[in-house]
């Protein structure tokens, strides 16, 4: 392992809590499992997404655990490899020209899609943020990540 700031782009190492090792291990063997969070939820009203996904980046360039990587082969104790650059991936999704009825069955669909796929834990960031434009007043947002960013002591 290289010393934080030896290679370009690499701000910080630093390890894992306990907590978050056996998660790691968990979400290792069991992609898409119990260790994958996930917030959903309904907006309303008026909505830049551009700001929005402008205020994710702030968090994301705030927050080093949100810029981080896991490295864990070889290593004794698995370490968040934290880049010093990284972009928000916010995914924005319109879906006016869909049929209103049709929106619960394909959120439910894109929230299974979402947290079946288990992110590159090598690779940052390890969360994904989707908008959903219903109509013009009402989105929903999805942000799906490894519980082991959250684990309490983050």
């Amino acid at each position: 392992m290289t010393t934080p700031g030896a290679r370009s782009g690499i701000e910080d190492i630093f390890p894992l809590s306990p907590v978050q090792a056996g998660m790691l291990f968990q979400l290792l063997d069991q992609p898409g499992g119990v260790f994958m969070g996930q917030l959903s939820c309904e907006l309303r009203g008026r909505l830049d997404p551009g700001a929005f996904a402008r205020a994710w980046q702030a968090a994301v360039d705030r927050h080093p655990v949100l810029r981080a990587g896991i490295a864990w082969e070889g290593l004794r104790q698995p370490q968040h490899v934290v880049c010093k650059h990284v972009r928000a991936p916010v995914d924005l999704l319109d879906w006016r020209d869909r049929p209103p009825a049709e929106h619960p069955a394909a959120l439910d669909r894109l929230l299974r899609e979402r947290r079946a796929v288990r992110p590159d834990l090598r690779r940052p960031p390890l969360l994904t943020l989707a908008l959903v434009r219903l109509d013009d007043a009402r989105w929903h947002l999805i942000w799906t990540y490894p519980q082991l960013l959250l684990d309490g002591w983050s």
